[in-house]
């Protein structure tokens, strides 16, 4: 089993999760999930601006990685195994 050693949220709410192999997987984190789908929705003005307040984007909490699998990052946990199948390798 992968164990998830490493994990960082990315300027773009990406997150990249390193692992005991040296592998790095990239993915969407859910607060980039929220931002998009408040731009694609009605929840921006008609310059393209978002109504998310400051705080929103705030990165202030540190990773926690439990079980070498499951990590926690701004209030919302993720699966490291699921993103190891399903997060990117490389970002372009």
């Amino acid at each position: 089993m992968i164990k998830v050693k490493k994990v960082a949220m990315l300027p773009d709410l990406f997150i990249a999760v390193t692992y005991d192999n040296g592998e790095q997987r990239y993915f969407r984190s859910k607060s980039n999930e929220m931002v998009v789908n408040s731009l694609n929705g009605k929840a921006h003005n008609h310059l393209g601006l978002s109504q998310m307040t400051p705080g929103f984007y705030w990165i202030g909490e540190q990773p926690q990685v439990e079980n070498d699998r499951y990590f926690t990052i701004n209030g919302q946990r993720y699966d490291g195994d699921d993103i190891y199948v399903t997060g990117l390798k490389h970002l372009h």
